[in-house]
């Protein structure tokens, strides 16, 4: 996803650490490549509630991204070539804003020895705020 995505960001800076963010799951990684401090992001965080919507997103997807990939490593070994949409997607944050639940729905296809397949993921599970980033706990 890149530019469309965040779309509503007109801050062209914070829209380039979202789009770097979304591709790399890191916050140290997306502020070098936007060219960022992090102080900066989590400035935004606090101030700019469309910037704090766009990041929860972003962190959100690369979550369930990274679920799903591990998940098909274990059964199919190597392959070759991944997709995946996302829906059904429901995150609860806590009133502290460092905890969270979330589920989803992953429609995924995997091609793993030219043999292509297509499943349903559902996900599920809690999430904890470390350093600025959403990790599952």
């Amino acid at each position: 996803m890149g530019e469309a995505r965040f779309s509503e960001i007109s801050n062209p800076k914070q829209r380039a650490f979202l789009i770097a963010f979304r591709e790399s799951g890191n916050v140290r990684l997306a502020c070098d490549a936007a060219g960022v401090a992090r102080s900066s992001h989590y400035r935004w965080l606090d101030g700019d509630s469309p910037y704090a919507e766009a990041f929860k997103e972003a962190a959100e997807y690369w979550v369930a991204y990274e679920m799903a990939r591990e998940s098909i490593e274990i059964p199919f070994g190597v392959f070759e070539d991944t997709e995946g949409s996302v829906s059904n997607q429901v995150v609860k944050i806590r009133d502290s804003g460092e905890v969270a639940w979330f589920t989803e729905m992953m429609e995924m296809g995997v091609t793993s020895r030219d043999e292509r397949v297509n499943f349903t993921v559902w996900f599920s599970g809690v999430l904890e705020k470390r350093d600025g980033t959403w990790t599952i706990v």
